[in-house]
């Protein structure tokens, strides 16, 4: 990839080269390719969104979320619209344990009941269900349990699944979240309500067939 940006000085064999830097770990030489690719060619989104990457896994979250705000302004409809939480989870790291909350992170939550509950229509609960799948599915791959921003986030996923009819996605994850460290009672108790709903809706008869 070197030789090929050597020879055609086309940007993206060079960018390509920061990705297979960042992909065998090498974050910091990843960086300053892709800080130097940002010289080349400012204001490339793909530049912006992988500068912020690497540096949230470098541990500078200031710069990621400096990087990650860029990125979303030039375009916010990258990566399915979900980046405004990958802002919100870099701020939230920033503020501490204070902010690892549905009402920090998603602007929304679902009670403290057992069943869930929501304000949030089912459009809109299908569309924070695509975002948090798709920042999760990312965090998950680099943070090991235990985590407990990683954890809040599942929950909620957890959440958004059982409000939306999907019970046995809901209980994968909510299983995930106590992994990564969610030990809230409430958890329980959402596993049980699960369990009772799910008891209800394909294990019952309905009533006079055997």
């Amino acid at each position: 990839m070197m030789r090929k940006w050597q020879g055609t000085k086309d940007v993206r064999y060079l960018s390509d080269y920061a990705l297979l830097l960042a992909l065998t770990k090498d974050y910091g030489k990843a960086r300053d390719i892709y800080l130097q690719v940002e010289s080349i060619a400012p204001g490339r989104y793909a530049t912006a969104a992988s500068l912020g990457t690497v540096y949230e896994l470098l541990g500078d979250d200031r710069q990621a979320l400096t990087w990650i705000r860029k990125a979303v302004r030039i375009d916010p409809a990258s990566h399915m619209g979900s980046e405004w939480l990958h802002v919100k989870i870099l701020e939230a790291k920033l503020q501490g344990s204070s902010a690892v909350n549905s009402k920090f992170l998603l602007n929304t939550s679902f009670g403290t009941q057992a069943l869930p509950r929501t304000a949030l229509s089912k459009q809109q609960l299908l569309k924070l269900r695509d975002a948090l799948f798709y920042q999760l599915n990312e965090r998950v791959s680099f943070i090991k349990p235990k985590d407990a921003l990683v954890a809040q986030l599942l929950f909620d996923l957890g959440n958004v699944a059982f409000l939306t009819d999907i019970e046995y996605e809901s209980e994968i994850i909510y299983g995930m979240a106590r992994e990564y460290g969610y030990a809230s009672p409430l958890r329980r108790a959402r596993v049980a309500a699960l369990a009772k709903q799910i008891k209800q809706r394909y294990h019952s008869k309905p009533a006079g067939k055997a």
